[in-house]
This record gives C-alpha cells, sequence and structure tokens, in this order.
C-alpha cells in the first residue's frame, strides 16, 4: 500500500534537503510541515532550501500560486506556528495572475 500524498511530498523534500546540516528530527519535522504548506498553498514549480547562516535552522520553500489562492496564506500563517514568514511577489507582465511565495519555516 503506497503512502499519502503527504508523506511522498514530505519524503521528497527530506531527501532533497539530506545534506543540508539539519538534524534528521528537525528535517523531518520541517518536512512534514513544509509538505502540508505545499499541499495547502497549491504550490506549483517549487524549490526547497535550507535557511540560516551560518547554520541551518530551517528550511524555505519557494513557489507559485495562482492569485485567487492569496486568501489561504492567512490561514497557512493561522494554523502553522513554525511558519515564520512569507515572500509574495507578484510574477507580473509574463504572467499577472500568478504570485511567486516563498515560505520560512523554523
Amino acid at each position: 500500500m503506497a503512502g499519502s500524498p503527504k508523506e511522498g511530498i514530505s519524503r521528497e523534500l527530506a531527501n532533497r534537503l539530506r545534506f543540508s546540516g539539519l538534524d534528521k528530527e528537525a528535517l523531518k519535522e520541517l518536512s512534514d510541515i513544509a509538505a502540508d504548506v505545499h499541499r495547502a498553498a497549491g504550490l506549483r514549480d517549487s524549490r526547497v532550501f535550507p535557511v540560516g547562516i551560518p547554520v541551518p535552522d530551517g528550511i524555505g520553500i519557494k513557489g507559485n500560486i495562482g492569485i485567487d489562492k492569496i486568501d489561504i496564506l492567512k490561514d497557512i500563517l493561522r494554523n502553522h506556528n513554525r511558519v515564520g514568514g512569507v515572500h509574495v511577489f507578484p510574477i507580473g507582465i509574463p504572467a499577472p495572475d500568478v504570485l511567486r511565495v516563498t515560505f520560512e519555516i523554523r
């Protein structure tokens, strides 16, 4: 029996960040939260990366969402206290109805 989509995303994120310098427990916890955020926001073209200098203490996830999903960001911030910041940038002329969103999870 295959795992849930959340487990698949979480495992993929943890795999991408396995050399990030985060300890395994923190990486698992942050990857689970990032998977929830990824699913809730419906991120497309997403990337994940370690956050923190000189020692990583979190992860970032960046992707695109449709402008119609902007209200979902409030729910994500309300439901996930480990999401420390959300940056929203309108892509503009090439895609006026698409926003580039970056979440910091610590």
